[in-house]
Formats: structure tokens, C-alpha cells, sequence
């Protein structure tokens, strides 16, 4: 994804943190895609405006109803990064805690088998 796709009045600034990204190793061709929603997103929300309420961000955080608790946690994760790196830049922004973030799916657990269960195998 290309970031000259920004268009709100952080255009400048997700580019920068994009930058900085990179410089820092990270393959931004996906991690772009999240700022550059929610680039589109602040720009629908607050056209003309320079700060992220936290009316805004809440707006934002809703989890996508096909959103798996995966891809909301690291959709999350990466708004919260960019939106810290505005503030680095000076813009005057929330940003939300993570205890709202749902818990990670813990996957498949293990069964760890006693000596009496395994003797018989």
C-alpha cells in the first residue's frame, strides 16, 4: 500500500510513522493498511480537525462484527502505536488503555496425562 494515500490532517504525520517504521526494519506493506483506514476513517469523522477525541478513537475501536479477537487486538495495537507516535509529533490525541482489548484466545490447551491415564496406552 502505498502511503500517499493519506489524506486527513495526520497525512503528514502517518507517513513520518510509516518512515520510521521502515527505518526500524518493520515491512510496512500490511502494517500501512491499518493507518491508512484509519487515516480515511479520521477524515470522514473530523474533517478540518487537529485533535483525536477520545470520542473519535471510541468511535473507532468498535470490533468489526467478521473481526476475529486476533485481528481487532493487532488493529488496535497498530492505532495505538501511530496514535503515540502523533503525540511524540504533537498533535493532542487520545489514547484509549488496554483493558478494553479482548483477551487472547488462549487456543488449544494440552491435556497433560497423569501416570494412571498413560499406563493404560
Amino acid at each position: 500500500m502505498r502511503n500517499s494515500s493519506f489524506e486527513s490532517d495526520f497525512a503528514g504525520n502517518l507517513r513520518e510513522f510509516l518512515e520510521e517504521k521502515r527505518f526500524l526494519g518493520y515491512s510496512c506493506d500490511m502494517a500501512a493498511r491499518n493507518p491508512a483506514e484509519f487515516d480515511a476513517y479520521c477524515k470522514s469523522k473530523l474533517p478540518g480537525g487537529t485533535a483525536l477525541t477520545k470520542e473519535l478513537h471510541l468511535g473507532w475501536t468498535v470490533k468489526r462484527e467478521s473481526e476475529k479477537n486476533g485481528s481487532f487486538r493487532k488493529r488496535m495495537s497498530s492505532t495505538s502505536e501511530s496514535t503515540k507516535f502523533l503525540i511524540r509529533r504533537g498533535c493532542e490525541a487520545y489514547v484509549p488503555s488496554n483493558g478494553f482489548l479482548p483477551k487472547q484466545d488462549p487456543g488449544h490447551l494440552p491435556h497433560i496425562r497423569a501416570e494412571d491415564e498413560s499406563a493404560g496406552l
